[in-house]
């Protein structure tokens, strides 16, 4: 999901932000928007009109956040 932020392809771009997070597997419209809060974007805002500050900055949260899953280390940085 992180490679769609940054690379934005054409069929992508009209997608919005929350729409996108929520269609993942275990990501439902709470802990997205807890994610976009946490970057000051919109969960309406498309992705084609996101910057590219904005569409790195939440790819890095989304891999940080997958290497916590892979890591077995919770969000509050304990290990499960």
């Amino acid at each position: 999901m992180p490679q769609v932020l940054v690379a934005c392809p054409s069929h992508a771009a009209t997608m919005s932000i929350g729409e996108l997070l929520t269609t993942q597997k275990w990501w439902g419209s709470e802990r997205s928007r807890r994610l976009l809060v946490a970057t000051g974007v919109s969960e309406r805002t498309s992705i084609g009109n996101l910057t590219e500050r904005q569409r790195t900055a939440i790819a890095a949260l989304l891999e940080l956040r997958a290497g916590r899953a892979n890591s077995g280390i919770g969000p509050g940085g304990f290990t499960s």
